[in-house]
């Protein structure tokens, strides 16, 4: 189950939910794979097709584009990894739906910066449960 955090800045009045974690959709690969561009789509159904995979993962993390200077720069995103049987891994999900750059993906929400100061951390509570 998944865990919506409340993030928000002491400084300024920045205040924003986020869905981290993953939900009962995260154990379908090709349900999940929906929110992915088609491009990313096509290459995950590839990979299948072609017997390639050997496991993969789904979660929505929180993400960060580094290019792109508004307070929407950081986002919950849904990214799967997908680890082929060469034990090559692949990450979908990680570009910025904006500027198609490469995203900064957090593993942990700690020492996040305020994307519209830019000069406190965000406080993050946890504020509910979603699957």
């Amino acid at each position: 189950m998944g865990i919506v955090y409340t993030a928000s800045c002491p400084t300024c009045d920045y205040k924003k939910d986020f869905f981290l974690g993953f939900g009962f959709n995260s154990i379908n690969l090709f349900s999940s794979a929906q929110v992915l561009k088609e491009e990313e789509q096509k290459e995950i159904h590839e990979i299948v097709s072609n017997r390639e995979i050997k496991d993969f993962s789904v979660e929505n993390k929180l993400t960060e584009c580094l290019h792109c200077d508004t307070p929407e720069k950081l986002k919950d995103k849904t990214i799967i990894t997908i680890t082929k049987q060469n034990q090559h891994n692949l990450v979908f999900g990680n570009k910025c739906s904006d500027c198609d750059e490469e995203l900064r993906i957090y593993d942990t929400i700690a020492e996040v910066s305020c994307p519209c100061c830019k000069d406190s951390s965000l406080t993050f509570e946890e504020t509910g449960r979603w699957d």
